[in-house]
């Protein structure tokens, strides 16, 4: 979710999902942090992990979501619109660890 605030979500097998960490780290950000992470196991075959994954995915595509703009630069995204798209998906619960209020 490109302004503020800004989300970036990974999903995928742990070293890949580091890796990106790592690059978008080193970016020039003001500040970026990791606020939560889940670490699902999986089971020990490549092919069968592979499904796994596929399967608990919740964003199964990349995308950029942009909600109604406010703020007086226009750069601050309507929350209410992105608690609902987290519902959706089945992550409403981690609007609370986010922005520190309950999503409406």
């Amino acid at each position: 979710m490109p302004g503020k605030p800004g989300i970036v979500c990974v999903e995928g097998a742990q070293e890949p999902c580091e890796e990106f960490w790592s690059r978008i780290r080193k970016l020039t950000w003001k500040r970026i942090l990791i606020r939560h992470r889940e670490d699902v196991p999986l089971s020990s075959s490549a092919s069968g992990s592979q499904v796994e994954i596929q399967k608990l995915r919740k964003f199964p595509a990349l995308e950029e979501k942009a909600f109604d703009v406010h703020g007086n630069r226009g750069n601050h995204m309507d929350l209410g619109q992105l608690y609902q798209f987290l519902q959706e998906k089945g992550c409403a619960d981690v609007f609370p660890m986010y922005f520190g209020i309950e999503g409406r």
